[in-house]
């Protein structure tokens, strides 16, 4: 789905949360499938954000990565007001007592470049450094040309897309990981999430973008749609970063037979290592979202849930992506986005699951 680029497979079809989201060990059996149980969260004020219809334009929200805070939760999203794609994307925030009403901020954490080439921002993720404090936000950027009412300037290019980090609002490392000459992620950079390992070093799962230009004598490496799962591993969150191999293709309920994963989200719990994803499939429509866990890290082996977290049919809409997963109050929390293609509408989702007991 997000084959052709990350801005247009985001008006088209629709960012973690991956932060260390540890807490009391949760109480599983061997099997390992939680049992997942569906609520409905809302939005305040300012509306703006997320009404799809606003003064003839379009606003939208995907990609939220949800980290606890002190008041409770907070929350990053990629969100836009689109004038027939005049606008780029950029980082909007949110708070939440519970996970269940959100208020999000009149005023974004990353805006929109405001200069003749510009970069739309999209597929954040906050995360949380050693000794806590302030989080740390990644997001993924590319070069956006065009005015704020005419798309003057020619089309919007989807790539390249790199990795910026930010703390207190200030850009620490851009990029953060340097694109691959021909590798798996040759031309972009997108949907990272972070996750605080047991042993204090740091783990990402990011999804690379390389597509077959023969103009330019590139051949990407074999995966569907130019879309690969990829992992990195640093000692701390500005690096270095070093990539490693990343989780395999999902091998649980597939949609389809052109099966593959986007928009991964890592929570390392007990000692175990999490991932919610998006369920890819050839008809460029993600169907379900996913669940698989590893012992050894991004080393694996990966264990694939047989029961996914949610399905598009469950929530009555066309398409659910971009799922964060958090281990928050003795439960498997996960928000997502909800997208309905026929009305253009963008809603949030939110599903949590707690692990059977043993026996």
């Amino acid at each position: 789905m997000r084959s052709r680029s990350p801005l247009v497979a985001l008006v088209v079809t629709l960012l973690l949360a991956g932060c260390d989201s540890r807490g009391d060990a949760p109480d599983r059996s061997d099997e390992q499938q939680p049992v997942w149980a569906f609520g409905a969260p809302s939005f305040s004020s300012p509306e703006e954000v997320y009404k799809w219809e606003v003064a003839g334009g379009i606003a939208l929200f995907s990609d939220i990565s949800v980290i606890p805070d002190e008041e409770g939760l907070r929350a990053s999203f990629t969100c836009a007001r689109y004038d027939a794609m005049c606008t780029p994307t950029q980082i909007c925030e949110a708070t939440s007592e519970d996970g269940r009403t959100w208020t999000p901020a009149a005023a974004p954490l990353i805006a929109a470049g405001m200069s003749p080439q510009r970069y739309a921002w999209e597929g954040s993720e906050l995360f949380v450094g050693e000794g806590g404090g302030a989080p740390y936000l990644l997001a993924s950027h590319y070069p956006y040309w065009g005015t704020d009412t005419a798309c003057e300037g020619g089309g919007v290019p989807g790539f390249p897309a790199t990795l910026a980090l930010f703390r207190d609002g200030a850009e620490l490392a851009d990029p953060l990981i340097a694109r691959g000459a021909g590798e798996a992620d040759n031309d972009a950079i997108y949907s990272p999430s972070v996750a605080r390992a047991p042993d204090g070093t740091y783990t990402m799962v990011y999804v690379g973008y390389c597509y077959d230009l023969a103009m330019e004598g590139i051949t990407c490496p074999p995966s569907p749609y130019g879309v690969t799962l990829m992992g990195a591993e640093a000692p701390s969150p500005q690096g270095p970063w070093t990539r490693v191999p990343g989780p395999p293709l999902p091998e649980a309920f597939p949609t389809s037979e052109g099966l593959y994963a986007a928009e991964p989200d890592l929570a390392w719990i007990d000692g175990r290592l999490y991932m919610a994803y998006s369920v890819m499939d050839a008809t460029e429509n993600s169907r379900a979202l996913g669940l698989a866990w590893s012992d050894g890290g991004l080393e694996g082996p990966w264990t694939w849930s047989t029961t996914p977290i949610a399905r598009a049919e469950q929530v009555a809409h066309d398409v659910i992506i971009a799922p964060s997963i958090l281990w928050h109050e003795d439960r498997l929390r996960v928000w997502f986005t909800i997208y309905d293609e026929q009305l253009f509408e963008y809603t949030l989702g939110y599903v949590e699951g707690r692990f059977p007991g043993p026996g």
